[in-house]
């Protein structure tokens, strides 16, 4: 069998407001957010894959309505953030980022938002 050469493909690193940093290659954009250590230990408890975090937060990003929900306050856990990357389809990226700007707050922010919503949906943890 012959080898295949690697795709080289140039990375493009965007911040915005030192909150999530995506790295665009050829397909979906990844994307690295910073995570409350309660939600991430809620999170992480329902997904027992490595896919299945793309796919948790995929989930909780269309079940929730981001344009009415209460936003989380990252600085009620006082404790380190915990990093988590997932790949997003663009067209929810870019709908996560109008959402976001519009409501004056980060992409962590609204990422942080839609994991509390969807784990309390499910039951799995409380607001408020």
């Amino acid at each position: 069998m012959p080898e295949q050469a690697l795709q080289t493909v140039p990375l493009i690193k965007k911040k915005r407001r030192g909150a999530a940093v995506v790295v665009k290659v050829d397909r979906d954009p990844q994307v690295i957010v910073r995570l409350m250590p309660s939600l991430d230990e809620a999170f992480r408890d329902t997904v027992r894959y490595r896919g299945d975090v793309s796919t948790g937060i995929v989930e909780a990003l269309q079940s929730v309505d981001l344009s009415k929900a209460a936003i989380v306050d990252l600085s009620a856990d006082k404790t380190r953030l915990k990093t988590t990357t997932a790949r997003i389809p663009e067209a929810l990226h870019e709908r996560c980022k109008t959402v976001a700007e519009k409501r004056g707050v980060s992409m962590n922010e609204l990422f942080n938002t839609a994991l509390a919503h969807w784990l309390a949906a499910k039951k799995l943890i409380k607001l408020g």
